[in-house]
Parts: C-alpha cells; structure tokens; sequence
C-alpha cells in the first residue's frame, strides 16, 4: 500500500516484455500472485526489458484505461532491464487505495432511472485556457437507478447522467412522448446542465456512497440534407457531425457521431439535442480522399435541414515572410481548431515561392500557429488577413470562405531560467508557469510556457515571445489550474512580472506559491 507501506496478498502482478527480441524470448507475458506478506517471484526469466505491473481489487490498476497521466506517480508500474544471470531482489510496488462513486439517477417524477450510463469526469486544463473533459470511469444504473463507478484513484471528479437508456438492439429514452425523440437530458451532480455550476466531488478512500440526483427528460430532433458534389461521378458516403459547446473538449457532451448518405445524397443525423452542431463530409477518388464540405447547424426546437455542399470548404492561402536568416522552404504553416471530442490541424507548407495554402479548414475558431517542432524559436508575429492581424487572437471562419493572408514569422524568442526556493531549501518537480498578462494572449496556446524543476531547483524556458508576462511556481495538480485563464490574476501577488525583450536572457529566482 502506497499509504501505508502494508503488504498486499493475493495481488495479481504482470511481467511483460517492452521490445519485440524480448518478446519472442519470454513468449506470453507472466503473471503471479503474491503471497500473504506480499511477495512475489517470476523464475527462469530471459535478459531483456520488461515492464513489471500490478492489481488487487480496491486499489488503483497499474495499467489500463484508469492510469490517467492526471494522477502521474500514482500508478505501479516498474520499468525493468534484466542483463543475463542478474537476479533482481527486494522489488517495490506500491498500489494506491481506490475509491467508489456510487449513488442513484431518477427523473423530474422521483421515478428511478435503469439502464442509464453514468460517468465519472476529470477536469484538466490545457494552454489557451479550454477545458479537457475526460472520462475515467462508467457505470449504468440497476432497475432501482443506482450506480456503482468503483477503481478510481482519490482526487476530484464530477459526475454526469444523461442521454439514452440501453435496451436490447437498441437506445430508447423511457418515458418516449406522443412525438418520440426524448431522451435524458446530460446532468452533471448536483442536478445542472452546466460544468460551470456543478459541484466537484474530492473522493477519498473512503468513498463517496450517496451522490443522488434527477436527470430531467429533453426533446430531440434530426438534422436532414443533401450532400451535394460538384460532379455525379463523386459520392459521400457518410456524414459526420460533432456537437460544438462551451464545456470542453475530448469528451463530447452534445454529440458526435455518423449518418449514411444514400445513393441520391440524402442524409439523416440519429435524434439529437438542442444545440450548435458542426457537419462535414468528404469524397474519395481512387481511395484518395480529394475534396470536403462543411455545414453549421444550430437545433433550437425544431428539425433541420441543411445541404453540405462539397468543395465548399474553407481555403486559407497567402504569403509568408521570415528573417533573412531563416529558410522558408518546408515550413508547415497551420491552423488549428478547439471543439469537443477533438482536436484538429491543418496544415499548408511554405514552397520555393513563399506562398503557402491551408485547404479543407473546417468553420468555427481558429489559431495560426507553426508545425515545425524543430524551429521551436521561431514563432507566427503577424497574420494579416483582410487587414486585421490574426497572429495573437482567434479567426472566426464560415463555409465557403477563401482567405488570402500575410504571415511574417519571426525568431527572436528569449530564454527566462533561475531557481525555485521553499526558504533556503530548492525545491525539486515543480512546475513554473509563464502566462501572458494578457487576457486575450492567454487564449493562444504558445504564449503559455511551462517547465519542471530539476532535483537542484532549476529550472529554463526557452522560446519565449517578447511580451509581458507574469512568472510563478507551483506544485503541479491533476487539473492543471494554471493553465485556467483566471489563475494569473488570482495569484498575482506571488507573481514576479517579466518584461521580455526580443531575443532577451533573463534569470529570474521565484518562491514556492501555494495553489490553496
């Protein structure tokens, strides 16, 4: 036990290989039970790498989908280098205890609620402030409406209900109206539509046994079209659509899926509900995907329709312009996009010429950035689009739009490093945070930088866009909070403001700051 320090008997432990020549000495991975103190023994094991992991009921799995890089440090695994006629001795595993999420779902008629999936959530945010919604754990409720989501390791977590019950060869919603097309409407804990106002569940060991809480019924409607190609030869075989919300993104919270398209290009989404949707669809030419179309649609409280007329996506072309120094060629000009349940770039390469084009970019919000991981200095400073610059703020696109755009990029980015201190003592695996003192820059990812201290405290930034910033170190938290766009102001007075000049060196030792 990671707590402590008890042994675990009759835990399941898996020996496995981590390269192909290990693979074929050992064959099938291995697995032993450990005895009552614990121990355990793997006999007559070939040289090689090996990853050594464990499992006992009530305690957070070493492996599989619940070891989320959120919880990093708490899982068990050992990564292993075994050299011929070694013997590795006195081997340590330590397995945190896990947790339930249980409780019970009824509807707006305190009627229990069966067959309805429930979820736990992690909440992390990434650069530029958005949120991440992750799915670490599920259950569906009994006859009586309770559910049982156990293995999970303590932290915070939000839970939500909703959408359609599971029955046999199908998803119905249960109290189905005259009209058809209901379902339960997605509900965080205690009882709100909203991530905003739901309330954050710290599990412990212990457990949390009584989360309780009504999922109402919502109408759904279809959304129905026609794609439309430029030529009779060419032919979309299905639709795909994505639900677009304020709440996050990786876990869809209102709607991803596919809709066939028939042979005359008819489509019909499956019900869906009230919200902002965005649909796309492509043809293939020789198994070649060639040209894509995009559509906006907006459910309010009605059916819709809408055509997806192919080709008529969304062209971003121009110029680009570097230092003299810098080649041009091969640069991987882009624009990536945000949205729940994904996470888009795409790209157009710099050619001898200087020009550059981006096709196929979907509508909505988007970001210039580079793709070259190699160039980490060089940066976008100006995309002149229409006579705005675009470099340090969000495009706003609709279908069917061609952009002609001036791109300068630069390379004069500075170096911040120094030392994080608790009193006279470094301090090792922290987190210094750089953040704009703009709000809007925030919102770009590449303004925001991070590194981790080393085990003498220091720590170095590179790549940083001249600017002001404010610089702080903390301790890193499952949810990345610094990265939410609030913290800087939050935390201001254990900032130190950083005024970065183009190509500047600063050395800048900070103080520990509590994330209390």
């Amino acid at each position: 036990r990671a707590d402590t320090g008890e042994a675990i008997p009759r835990a399941e432990v898996e020996l496995s290989a981590t390269d192909q020549a290990t693979a074929e000495a050992i064959g099938d991975k291995r697995i032993v039970r450990t005895g009552a103190d614990g121990a355990f023994i793997f006999a007559d094991i070939p040289a090689g790498k090996y990853q050594l992991e464990a499992w006992s009921n009530g305690f957070t799995e070493s492996s599989g989908p619940r070891a989320d890089p959120a919880f990093e440090g708490r899982t068990g695994g050992l990564t292993l280098l075994l050299k011929p006629g070694e013997k590795l001795e006195n081997l340590r595993i330590r397995l945190h205890p896990a947790g339930v999420l249980a409780g019970q779902i009824s509807d707006e008629d305190h009627d229990a609620v069966p067959e309805l999936d429930v979820y736990a959530l992690l909440v992390k945010f990434v650069r530029g402030g958005r949120r991440q919604i992750i799915a670490v754990g599920r259950a569906v409720t009994d006859d009586l409406g309770n559910f049982r989501i156990p293995n999970l390791p303590p932290g915070p977590y939000y839970v939500r209900a909703g959408g359609l019950i599971a029955r046999p060869m199908k998803q119905v919603g249960l109290k189905e109206g005259p009209a058809g097309g209901m379902q339960y409407r997605n509900t965080y804990y205690p009882g709100t539509s909203s991530l905003d106002e739901a309330q954050v569940l710290h599990l412990t060991p212990e457990g949390i046994n009584a989360i309780q809480f009504a999922v109402p019924t919502e109408r759904t409607f279809t959304i129905a079209g026609k794609v439309l190609a430029k030529s009779p030869r060419d032919r979309a075989e299905e639709v795909r659509y994505v639900g677009r919300d304020t709440e996050g993104y990786g876990f869809s919270t209102t709607g991803l899926g596919f809709a066939q398209v028939a042979p005359d290009g008819s489509f019909k989404t499956p019900p869906l509900p009230p919200g902002d949707y965005t649909l796309s669809a492509d043809v293939t030419r020789e198994g070649v995907q060639t040209e894509l179309g995009y559509a906006s649609v907006r459910i309010v409280d009605s059916d819709e329709h809408a055509d997806i007329q192919i080709g008529h996506a969304i062209d971003v072309r121009g110029r680009a312009e570097a230092p003299q120094a810098f080649s041009l060629g091969g640069t991987k000009i882009a624009l990536e996009t945000f949205g729940p349940g994904f996470y888009l770039l795409h790209q157009g390469t710099v050619d001898s010429s200087a020009r550059f084009l981006i096709p196929n970019v979907p509508p909505g919000e988007n970001m210039f950035t580079l793709l070259d991981s190699d160039r980490n200095p060089v940066y976008v400073k100006k995309a002149v689009c229409n006579g705005r610059d675009y470099a340090s703020t969000v495009i706003m696109l609709a279908s069917g739009t061609t952009l002609d755009c001036n791109v300068t990029l630069a390379n004069d980015t500075g170096v911040i490093h120094g030392k994080v201190m608790n009193g006279d003592n470094p301090v090792a695996k922290m987190v210094v945070v750089l953040i704009p003192e703009s709000k809007e820059l925030r919102r770009i990812p590449r303004y925001t930088l991070t590194s981790k201290t080393h085990a003498d405290g220091e720590y170095r930034i590179s790549g940083v866009i001249p600017g002001d910033y404010l610089l702080l170190a903390v301790p890193p938290s499952p949810d990345n909070k610094h990265f939410a766009l609030d913290f800087a102001d939050n935390h201001r007075d254990s900032a130190e403001r950083i005024d970065m000049n183009a190509s500047g060196v600063q050395k800048v030792n900070l103080k520990l700051t509590s994330l209390e």
